[in-house]
């Protein structure tokens, strides 16, 4: 029971479609239940040796990445909430307070995920810090135009991000198609300086890719890349020590956030077609990328192409499912 709890988590994470709660909706596919069962069994049943086995396995002969909540227990709650006490699932939505008039009440702020700005919908796959410095993405699913796109080489410290380096973004005028490689700078002057100055550090530094609801009340953060020989501890006590190249990894973003030892430049050399799931891990594994320290690499700025593999729920979940039936130690063979 808690394989499959951890399993369910580790989709939760990886996929903005999926979503684990205690009422699904008859109009979401992807919705699953029941959350509070699950962190119970998570609570009752910790990971145990053959667990971790199971774990390394599908890191290396499927993934590319690791489940997190295997490797850390405690970050359930801190993601999903504590386990409650067994009581009855009341899903009947609650009556709104009547505010005397007839007017519709106020929709709630846009998430980012309902324009295309989940996790893992945009990953860098090129960096130069080597003056003049380059940063290029794929966009990994469709964006709807109106919806803004940050980039940031300031640290997450587990609470927020710092402010001694710089924040740009992207509003999308446009629609912009899955495959699309989006550059920093452009000819286009599409960015805008928010806070700082954008500068990549030489020494080595991390990118961050985000999005906030239109309120700016909550961030969705997306992706990440360090090529400062890893990521850092959250919650450091004095923030300072996080410097001008360290940041703390987003959780949310792990398992679409790449590690890569420090060079000046790196530019990334796997394949370019595949289904976004395997595209995601491709990009994510060190292995496919190149390094430089004397010259910052031309652009590459050939599109991505995105294979059919049958119906959307195969498409974009076929290698976690590979994935996460190895971790539950199960065999599939589809004809």
């Amino acid at each position: 029971r808690g394989i499959v709890a951890r399993a369910l988590f580790y989709m939760e994470l990886r996929y903005p479609d999926f979503s684990l709660n205690d009422c699904p909706s008859d109009n979401n596919p992807f919705d699953m239940a029941y959350l509070s069962q699950l962190l119970q069994w998570h609570d009752t049943y910790p990971p145990t040796t053959n667990e971790v086995v199971r774990n390394d396995k599908a890191c290396s002969r499927w993934q590319g990445n690791r489940n997190p909540f295997v490797d850390f227990p405690n970050l359930v709650p801190v993601l999903f909430g504590d386990p409650q006490p067994e009581q009855p699932y009341t899903c009947t939505a609650p009556t709104p307070p009547s505010t005397g008039t007839t007017d519709p009440p106020p929709s709630s702020s846009s998430t980012c995920s309902d324009k295309g700005l989940g996790v893992g919908s945009v990953m860098v796959v090129q960096v130069n810090s080597d003056n003049p410095d380059l940063v290029a993405m794929v966009v990994l699913t469709n964006i709807t135009a109106g919806v803004t796109l940050y980039m940031t080489d300031n640290a997450w410290t587990g609470n927020g991000f710092r402010t001694n380096e710089g924040t740009v973004k992207r509003t999308f005028g446009a629609n912009v198609t899955a495959g699309t490689i989006l550059t920093y700078p452009d000819d286009s002057s599409a960015w805008e300086s928010v806070q700082g100055s954008f500068s990549l550090s030489a020494a080595g530094d991390t990118i961050l890719l985000y999005c906030q609801t239109t309120d700016g009340a909550a961030i969705q953060h997306i992706s990440g890349l360090s090529f400062a020989n890893g990521w850092m501890r959250s919650g450091l006590d004095d923030p300072t020590d996080y410097g001008t190249t360290g940041s703390a990894l987003p959780l949310p973003a792990a398992a679409a956030s790449i590690t890569l030892d420090h060079a000046d430049n790196y530019l990334y050399t796997g394949k370019r077609t595949g289904s976004k799931s395997s595209l995601q891990s491709s990009i994510a594994s060190s292995s496919n990328w190149a390094s430089s320290d004397s010259n910052g690499f031309a652009l590459n700025d050939v599109a991505f192409r995105f294979s059919s593999n049958g119906s959307r729920l195969l498409s974009t979940m076929s290698v976690p499912i590979q994935g996460m039936l190895l971790l539950l130690g199960t065999i599939l063979v589809v004809y």
